[in-house]
């Protein structure tokens, strides 16, 4: 029967064996609206020019393409000539390589239910340009995360090897894991509440049925992505994208029940909170890959904003890109659609990795999304929605602390800006004495400035006993906008996420460098120093000419950190007060979530200090 199948598709060439062909089954599944009025072209039968064979297709060349004999499903056989990395200044060795991709559509059994396209190719920019040869890009949204999970709950599974959750309250990068991961056999029985407290469901693998018949079948619903470890035939094939979304439009719930059914799943965004944005992390996929802008700024280094001189709508969120160096003039500004897709508005920017071709920067936003936390405590990712945990009133585990600020004018931060407005001493002035008044428990203590567009932090304070024991505290401070403390959004919002975004310091082992060249004055904003030997500071940064290799540069040791904010404008006092109301304050209640931001941004990775008004 499968000979018989594969008769039906259009002749092949002499070397393509179609009764042979065993696709694997994994597909990425879109849906389009049944009122989007759209069809691909290929259900009548024949293959889109652009798809033909002879053509270009992401840097490919289509050796073959034909439909199937049931005209749902569109096969394309790709292939490109490579060259081994070992082998690269030579043609020698140069072979064609092959790949195969499937295109089915599968038409809405019900007008409440969406049609399906389920793409099988693992080359990204093979399923993009698929989607534009067939005129889908404009009506295609990715699965619903919450109907993929049904279907996989569908399966008969008889063990659960792996679990991904993603975090959904914390930072994104390198120093704080987005994602994690557990596995081994049955997996899910042993996991705890504090593996998957504040986390989504990302992705699972279970195995299928038992004995000779038996399989694996996997999930990631961010990404609209289903698998399973089986390989049948052409023919076979389409019954397993029939049987997969008759499981998505009308999922059965298994004996097995649903998997890990208290852990919180991704839902289609369907408008963005009303809550404002406490901060913007830009995927981890984009760190230490080498994307760099038109003037080599490390597209990585780029901050993500809320841009709030644009108009915000349910459907459509403002963002701007920054270099640290100049957080108050955009590089890039434009938006973020539910769809999960950026697009420019005003100010375009190119990217590009390494030797390639530039790319518009809202290109790559679309295919690594930014992790959007809201106040509110629900997290945006690309066309996926995170609901909030349930509204609490208490405040996040970290060190409240109060010192005397009434001499200093709390809307003056430097020392140049007090003396400008002569109202008081400034907030800097205050906390240098702070730092220099704590008891030094450890043999060395330096307490630096670094105060300045691309700061490190406000001030930086270093202890150091002999053994390598060091701990690095960055205090980061911001002027109040009002002489009188209170509660108020606006004296936190920045500041917190300065103190989120410092947190890359204390894992980075370059930390020691940059330390270095901005006391050398070979970077900028560069550091003075409060209290502590110059000498032997330098000597430590490897910044001595005479001996580079004594310090800590070379051989960094693992660092005790602390992420530390002053505050005079904030009265901890009226914020407990205010929380414990019966009708807590909005500015309570949003401070009360900035806090757990920064919490839950920096906590696994260092000590969290906030020093306040009374």
């Amino acid at each position: 029967m499968d000979k018989t199948f594969a008769t039906g598709f259009s002749p092949p060439p002499p070397s393509l064996a179609l009764e042979a062909l065993k696709p694997g089954c994994s597909v990425t599944i879109f849906e389009v609206p049944t009122d989007a009025g759209y069809e691909p072209g290929f259900l009548s039968g024949t293959v889109p020019e652009e798809l033909q064979e002879g053509r270009r297709l992401s840097g490919q060349t289509i050796f073959y393409s034909a439909v199937s004999p049931t005209t749902s499903t569109l096969l394309i056989v790709t292939v490109e000539i490579t060259r081994p990395k070992w082998h690269s200044s030579s043609p020698g060795l140069d072979a064609p390589s092959y790949d195969l991709h499937l295109l089915t559509w599968r038409p809405a059994p019900r007008v409440d239910r969406p049609h399906l396209l389920l793409l099988n190719t693992h080359d990204r920019r093979v399923m993009n340009g698929i989607l534009s040869a067939v005129g889908a890009e404009s009506h295609t949204r990715i699965a619903d995360p919450r109907r993929l999970q049904a279907a996989f709950d569908a399966l008969d599974r008889s063990s659960v090897s792996s679990i991904g959750v993603r975090n959904t309250y914390r930072g994104g990068s390198v120093e704080v894991p987005s994602y994690t991961m557990f596995a081994g056999s049955g997996v899910d029985r042993g996991l705890r509440d504090a593996d998957t407290g504040r986390r989504a469901l990302g992705h699972a693998i279970a195995q299928i049925g038992s004995g000779r018949g038996s399989y694996s079948a996997g999930v990631a619903t961010g990404k609209g992505k289903y698998w399973e470890s089986r390989a049948p035939s052409l023919r076979n094939y389409e019954v397993f994208t029939a049987e997969l979304a008759a499981k998505y439009w009308l999922p059965i719930v298994a004996a097995a029940g649903r998997l890990l059914p208290n852990v919180t799943r991704g839902e289609r965004l369907r408008g963005f909170p009303k809550s404002d944005v406490a901060v913007i992390e830009t995927s981890p996929r984009i760190r230490g890959i080498g994307w760099v802008t038109a003037d080599q700024a490390p597209v990585e280094q780029l901050e993500l904003q809320f841009d709030s001189s644009q108009v915000r709508t349910d459907y459509e969120l403002p963002i701007a890109a920054f270099v640290p160096e100049d957080p108050d003039t955009p590089i890039w500004t434009g938006y973020q659609d539910i769809s999960g897709r950026f697009h420019a508005a005003g100010t375009n920017l190119g990217v590009q990795l390494g030797y390639g071709s530039p790319v518009p920067y809202e290109a790559l936003l679309t295919s690594h999304p930014p992790s959007i936390f809201f106040l509110d405590g629900q997290t945006v990712l690309g066309a996926v929605g995170y609901q909030s945990l349930g509204r609490t009133t208490t405040l996040p585990p970290i060190k409240y602390r109060t010192t005397d600020w009434t001499t200093v004018d709390l809307t003056s931060e430097t020392k140049r800006k007090a003396a400008e407005k002569n109202a008081g001493i400034s907030i800097h002035e205050n906390l240098e004495t702070y730092l220099k008044a704590q008891p030094q428990s450890t043999r060395r203590r330096w307490i630096l400035c670094n105060d300045g567009k691309g700061e490190i932090a406000d001030y930086i304070v270093i202890e150091m006993d002999p053994g390598r024991q060091v701990t690095v505290s960055l205090w980061h401070a911001k002027a109040a906008n009002n002489r009188r403390p209170g509660v108020r959004v606006n004296d936190m919002q920045t500041v917190v996420q300065q103190a989120i975004k410092s947190r890359a310091y204390i894992t980075d082992p370059a930390f020691w460098r940059v330390l270095g060249a901005r006391l050398t004055g070979r970077d900028s904003p560069e550091i003075d120093i409060v209290a502590g030997s110059r000498r032997l500071l330098l000597l430590l940064c490897g910044a001595n000419s005479r001996h580079p290799d004594w310090g800590l540069a070379r051989r960094p040791p693992i660092l005790n950190g602390r992420i530390a904010i002053a505050q005079p404008g904030l009265s901890l006092k009226q914020l407990r007060a205010e929380l414990a109301a019966a009708q807590p304050t909005l500015a309570a209640q949003q401070l009360r979530e900035f806090l757990i931001v920064l919490h839950d941004a920096v906590s696994q990775v260092a000590d969290i200090a906030l020093l306040t008004s009374d």
